[in-house]
């Protein structure tokens, strides 16, 4: 399960646009997102509050925040002079007595945009060949017996008895952003003409968290996020 809301995050570093005088480049303490922002509007150590994409920000904050006139339904990832940006960043103002991970998702009244179904894929559940554009592949990543999934190596045996195909494996070790950030924006290595749409990481021992579940995370390529018409139906 992911956790969508509009959370107080700590600035880690900002940096120049290396091609926008005006722009800084911020990067948030505990998390993989960086956003541009206006320069000199926040500085590392400071609290602000961090809007994700898909948010849904009420009519009376758009010009409060200074977005109304680049704001249309959501936040969308965007290029900015060429550098990826993803999300909002809103300090959080003097006399603030809140903390590092505080929900704020109520307080600003913001929700997550809900993408539109495509007509294909409305309707009862099609065939396990494929939808009603013509057939699809299948690779698995994961399996759940019962109310658990398989360890890594149960889950490699399962599909070896069962002739199922797995996803590629593209890196197994310890886990560190430098390790996870190399396949972001890299081409399908099942179809290298395509844009790979992202990489899941899963531990070989599965693990729980009170808070979201069971623990696996998803980095969705920036080529893929900024993509024409694209949808979070991936």
């Amino acid at each position: 399960m992911s956790i969508f809301k509009v959370e107080v995050v700590k600035i880690n570093s900002i940096n120049p646009h290396p091609n926008a005088d005006r722009l800084d480049i911020v990067s948030i303490e505990n998390m993989g997102y960086q956003v541009i922002i206006a320069k000199g509007k926040l500085h590392a150590g400071d609290l602000a509050f961090y809007f994700p994409i898909d948010s849904v920000i009420p009519e009376k904050f758009l010009d409060e925040f200074g977005i109304r006139n680049y704001y249309s339904k959501k936040l969308y990832a965007v290029k900015l002079r060429g550098i990826f940006s993803e999300g909002l960043l809103i300090p959080v103002g003097n006399n603030f007595m809140g903390n590092v991970g505080d929900d704020y998702t109520e307080y600003f009244g913001v929700t997550k945009y809900e993408y539109p179904i495509p007509q294909g894929m409305s309707g009862e559940v099609e065939s396990f060949n494929g939808l009603n554009n013509g057939n699809i592949g299948i690779a698995i990543f994961a399996v759940r017996r019962g109310s658990y999934f398989l360890n890594y190596s149960d889950f490699v045996a399962f599909c070896e008895e069962f002739a199922l195909p797995r996803v590629p494996v593209l890196y197994i070790g310890a886990y560190t952003w430098e390790a996870v950030s190399q396949f972001n924006n890299a081409n399908s290595v099942v179809s290298p003409n395509c844009i790979m749409e992202g990489v899941v990481m899963q531990p070989v021992i599965e693990k729980t968290h009170p808070e979201i579940g069971r623990v696996v995370l998803k980095l969705i390529s920036d080529r893929y996020l900024l993509r024409k018409d694209g949808t979070e139906l991936h």
